[in-house]
């Protein structure tokens, strides 16, 4: 389902990366976030509380806003 990727594979990326994940997703989801997270050094997190797995979709206006604010960094 995921490919495997070792952790120092993900600690070399450079690039500012967004992390967003809804607070009703699968719990499993929320544990491969805080994985990244604590891997990735120039990330960002937003969690949409009452959203999904998609919350691109169920909260679409708040998740664009946040994700274009990224942009503009």
């Amino acid at each position: 389902l995921f490919p495997e990727i070792e952790p120092q594979a993900i600690r070399e990326i450079r690039a500012p990366v967004l992390l967003v994940s809804g607070g009703k997703s699968n719990p499993f989801l929320g544990l491969i976030m805080e994985e990244l997270a604590r891997l990735l050094p120039n990330h960002a997190s937003v969690v949409f509380p009452d959203a999904g797995h998609q919350m691109w979709y169920q909260n679409a206006d708040e998740c664009r806003k946040d994700v274009e604010a990224f942009l503009e960094r």
